[in-house]
Order: C-alpha cells, then sequence, then structure tokens
C-alpha cells in the first residue's frame, strides 16, 4: 500500500560522508525503512508460516514462528513508545501511533492480532510456554480499536450476528473488512477477554463467526479450521 506519511526512521547512529551529502534524499531512502515496510515483512513472514503449516500439519514451523516473532518485535519497536513497558507509563492508542493511510493502519493492526493469535495457539499446544508475550493485551487491544474503527467492521458484525455490536469509539469506516479481518478481530477479542468487547460466549456464536465463505488463498482451507478449532478451545478456557 503507498503510503505519504511521517515515519521516525530505524536507522543506525553512523552515516557515512558520502551519504551524509546525499543530504534529504538519503534521509529519505532510509525513512521509507519504517512501519509500512516492515510490516510487508511481518505479512510476508505469516504468508509463509500458514503455507508450511498447511503443507505438514505435524511441524509446528518453529523457525518460521521465531521469524515472526524477530519481525513483529521490529514492527512493535516501530510503533510504540520506548516506555510501552516501563511501570505505570501511559500508551498512546496505536491509531494515534501509526500515522499514515488508514489501509497502512489496518493491514499493521490486522498482523498484530494474526501474531497473538499464533502465540495463543502455540501457547495451547505447548510450544512457547515462557511468560513473555510478543503482543501483550494493551497492543491487542489497541489493534483491535484500530480496526474497528477504521473499517465497516460493524456494519459486517451487524449483518452476520443480527445484533448491533457496541462500540463507543469513533468510526471511520474506509477500509472493508474482509472475512479474513473479522473472524481475526473477534478471536482478538476472545484472547483478550475484555468486557469492552463482544466475543462468542457459546458454540452458536463460533458456527456462525465461521459459516462457509470463500477463499482467499489456498492455505485457508487449513487457516480457517485452525482459527476456529483455537476459537473453541478458549471458550472452554478456565
Amino acid at each position: 500500500m503507498p503510503v505519504s506519511q511521517t515515519f521516525t526512521p530505524i536507522v543506525s547512529n553512523g552515516v557515512s560522508s558520502r551519504a551524509s551529502r546525499k543530504g534529504s534524499i538519503w534521509s529519505e531512502v532510509r525513512g521509507l525503512e519504517s512501519e509500512r515496510f516492515v510490516n510487508e515483512g511481518l505479512a510476508l513472514a505469516l504468508s509463509k508460516y500458514y503455507m508450511l503449516r498447511a503443507e505438514n500439519d505435524a511441524d509446528f514451523q518453529d523457525g518460521a514462528v521465531k521469524n515472526i516473532w524477530r519481525i513483529a518485535r521490529r514492527l512493535t519497536s516501530c510503533i510504540s513508545p520506548r516506555e510501552r513497558n516501563v511501570g505505570d507509563a501511559s500508551v498512546e492508542n496505536l491509531d494515534v501511533l501509526i500515522v499514515g493511510r488508514i489501509g497502512t493502519k489496518v493491514s499493521i493492526a490486522t498482523n498484530i492480532i494474526q501474531c497473538a493469535v499464533v502465540q495463543k495457539f502455540r501457547l495451547f499446544s505447548r510450544r512457547d510456554v515462557s511468560s513473555e508475550k510478543v503482543v501483550d493485551d494493551k497492543l491487542l487491544e489497541d489493534a483491535i480499536v484500530c480496526v474497528i474503527s477504521n473499517t465497516n467492521f460493524l456494519e459486517v458484525f451487524n449483518e452476520r450476528f443480527g445484533f448491533n455490536y457496541c462500540f463507543e469509539g469513533p468510526v471511520v469506516e474506509q477500509v472493508i473488512c474482509s472475512e479474513l479481518i473479522f473472524r481475526y478481530l473477534i478471536v482478538g477479542c476472545q484472547i483478550l477477554k475484555s468486557e469492552d468487547f463482544w466475543y462468542p460466549s457459546k458454540q452458536q456464536d463460533i458456527e456462525t463467526l465461521f459459516r462457509p465463505s470463500s477463499r482467499s488463498t489456498y492455505y485457508d482451507s487449513w487457516r480457517y479450521p485452525k482459527l476456529k478449532e483455537l476459537s473453541e478451545k478458549v471458550l472452554t478456557e478456565k
């Protein structure tokens, strides 16, 4: 997604004298290594993980997941204040931290939610038993708010479930809430288990969420059943 925005570049402190002579052009090129491009790397890493898992469900692809976590940490370091995990420091909303086109915000937020889902799946599978979370609850909450605020999620939800989703924040609705975004967002709400967001509380809710739909990629035939399976596990989680 082309973006015109002000970024805080991920750059080293040292710049060669040759680079310095390039002035603003060099700065602009270096500045492109930012949220959007790191996010594209995360999207590719997630796609590779899904593809490999779809080819061999018995292989949990630990190496591919380590790569996802590495890029996810890099992405969150781009969009989060350094004080995120320091004491009681306040954390601004993800929607404010990402400056740029709404499509980019939604893409980043959706990938963060997907990381939270993979994280939860691996916790259930006892692949990652560390208490450290790549996506903490606050970041997951910010990602959920970002998606709801910038897509037509509320409209899609009403059509699917037959009642209005209670959301008090501002809504821009400039991005279409695809089936992928819709499903991952609601399962993200399930994982978060916050009173501020509706999430499935019975099996019928899950069946409604995962009603048959067209696939966008060939590995959706593996991914969506696994996502539904995770949703059912979270439903019965104590």
